[in-house]
């Protein structure tokens, strides 16, 4: 048995209409079938609240079923269950939820594959999931707070053939998003590729690239769109725990509108301190 607290707080640089607060509890229950397989029930109960429109706050709620197997060179699992979210004013939505995924290891090379789907909104995105991969998704896409039902489905490639230092990757995926407040769906498709150089264990620099298409059904508030994302990172770990990041990153935005709406291109630059204990 385990239980956990969770809290999190989404904030938005660019669009602070659609920062959000979750607080609630995990609980789980964790068997070992095998030494390489394993059955795990978690459950999860969560408030989250919207800093600018608190008639959206709402309760969700989360029931998984986990099966998963670790051998020498595949490891996969299958969740599967049932969650629900309901509003302080509204209907109350329910759906089953899953995520499948697998990660297949041979010499150089990693190949991996997961699909799922879960209710969330479009503030939070796929926290609602474990082991997301931080990848670009379809949050924050629409102006207003709105429930979403999610699916999603990702392949993704990586290997060290190309040297010993070097790291390549890249992967396709799509996101497929129902909007629960209103008439309205969207389709997003991205292609990436990222190649890192390691110059010793402690320092590396990586080259990204990211490519969005993202569609909409209903275009009458938020046109399509095309979005183009460059970056470089530089990374420094220290052997106490500390580590530094340098990074700058191009986006490039392009609306499938007649008055250039929503096109644009800004360069960001960051600086981070990270500490592992």
């Amino acid at each position: 048995m385990f239980i956990g607290g969770e809290f999190a707080r989404v904030n938005f640089p660019e669009n602070d209409l659609q920062n959000s607060r979750r607080d609630g509890i995990s609980l789980g229950w964790l068997h070992p079938l095998s030494p390489a397989s394993f059955l795990r029930l978690n459950s999860q109960q969560q408030k989250i609240s919207f800093e600018h429109f608190p008639e959206s706050d709402y309760a969700y709620s989360g029931v998984m079923l986990v099966y998963g197997v670790k051998l020498r060179k595949l490891t996969y699992g299958v969740e599967v269950g049932y969650n629900e979210s309901e509003p302080e004013n509204g209907e109350s939505k329910g759906a089953p939820s899953y995520r499948i995924s697998a990660s297949y290891l041979s010499g150089f090379n990693q190949l991996d594959f997961s699909a799922s789907r879960v209710l969330t909104d479009n503030s939070f995105g796929n926290g609602n999931l474990e082991g997301t991969t931080g990848l670009p998704a379809s949050d924050g896409l629409s102006q207003a707070i709105s429930r979403i039902d999610r699916s999603s489905a990702e392949v993704n490639w990586q290997t060290q053939v190309i040297c010993a230092r070097c790291q390549f990757s890249t992967g396709v995926s799509a996101v497929e998003d129902d909007y629960l407040e209103k008439d309205e769906s969207s389709l997003s498709v991205y292609t990436r590729a990222r190649f890192m150089y390691s110059f010793s264990r402690a320092a590396n620099l990586s080259f990204s690239f990211a490519q969005a298409d993202v569609d909409f059904d209903n275009q009458t508030v938020t046109r399509d769109y095309e979005l183009n994302t460059i970056s470089i990172e530089y990374a420094y770990f220290f052997s106490n725990g500390l580590n530094a990041r340098l990074s700058a990153r191009n986006e490039d935005r392009k609306a499938e509108s007649d008055d250039g709406n929503g096109t644009y291109e800004e360069n960001i630059y960051s600086i981070g301190l990270g500490y592992s204990f």
